[in-house]
């Protein structure tokens, strides 16, 4: 049988009398937990655990703190909610406090954008959104084609005023001003010229580097 000092076991003793903990005794005193534990009970000494200690208390108090703040934070985040009619709540308050045509056509092309990708999401057909914790349910393909239809307007509208302030866009150009794929941006212009929208004429350019320059009607090269 392992025999103890008498100073040792006062120690652990009045550790004990203060409300630490076993684990908090054999780190103040460096010794092996298992002696904590032996005079613990050759003493019959009542120890409080670690969920009872005011530095466990403390911790988890300041990890609720944490947790409050940081869904605090995302409630804050635009379209973080589950529900749609909350999310248009939101894109309709921040469109309020949009001062120039310019603000709104980029927060209207966003929210679309964000629409769209959640339901691709909802569908498997991407991964969930980064810090986005949702589920949502699968909408039908008419919600998907309105979608779809409202990016592609907000989009028309935006290359339309660009072509309309600068003169000329090219595909180039206007993927920069929408933060897309060139390949998107240029499928977006072909359709507007297509629908007679835009006009188009090739760069003054040696024939491989040659590319379409968009501008409106009626100002043909």
């Amino acid at each position: 049988m392992q025999v103890f000092s008498e100073e040792l076991i006062r120690q652990v003793t009045n550790a004990s009398e203060m409300g630490l903990s076993r684990t908090q005794t054999h780190r103040l005193l460096s010794i092996p937990r298992d002696n904590v534990d032996k005079i613990a009970k050759d003493r019959g000494l009542k120890f409080k655990t670690m969920r009872e200690s005011p530095e466990y208390k403390e911790q988890k108090a300041e990890a609720s703190r944490a947790r409050a703040a940081l869904v605090s934070s995302k409630k804050l985040s635009p379209y973080k909610s589950n529900d749609k009619k909350v999310r248009d709540a939101e894109y309709k308050k921040l469109l309020k406090g949009c001062s120039t045509s310019d603000q709104r056509k980029e927060l209207t092309y966003g929210y679309c954008v964000h629409e769209f990708e959640l339901n691709q999401s909802a569908q498997g057909k991407r991964p969930p959104l980064p810090d986005f914790d949702s589920r949502f349910r699968t909408v039908s393909n008419a919600r998907i084609s309105e979608a779809r239809n409202k990016v592609y307007q907000e989009q028309k509208a935006f290359v339309l005023g660009l072509i309309a302030e600068s003169g000329h866009m090219t595909s180039a150009s206007i993927a920069a001003k929408l933060n897309v794929d060139p390949y998107v941006a240029h499928n977006l212009m072909d359709s507007l010229f297509r629908k007679n929208l835009v006009d188009r004429y090739l760069s003054k350019r040696t024939r491989e580097s040659q590319f379409w320059v968009y501008i409106e009607v009626g100002d043909a090269q």
